[in-house]
């Protein structure tokens, strides 16, 4: 089982699909001249712990398979959860 760091929820609600869990959430501002480039001004790094390597390796080879309905609805939760601790951290400090 490995670790895996990445910005996109893609792939990241595909690894919770397929048994990963999400250990973190990081947030940081992006520089202005990306910010114009990407169109938004927060940047995030979601920690998967438990990932197969079997998954990365299918993610990385373009050869996902499953349900479209529950690949949106875990994304979707995704989504939530990094609103939830987004806003926490900004009201905590």
């Amino acid at each position: 089982m490995v670790e895996i760091k990445t910005s996109d929820t893609y792939e990241a609600s595909f690894y919770i699909l397929n048994g990963g869990t999400v250990k973190e959430i990081e947030f940081g501002k992006l520089q202005p001249n990306r910010r114009r480039k990407e169109g938004y001004t927060v940047a995030y790094k979601i920690t998967i712990a438990n990932v197969d390597q079997r998954y990365i390796q299918q993610w990385k080879a373009y050869q996902t398979d499953g349900s479209i309905r529950d690949f949106a609805n875990a994304r979707r939760k995704l989504k939530r959860r990094i609103e939830e601790v987004r806003r926490r951290k900004h009201f905590e400090g």
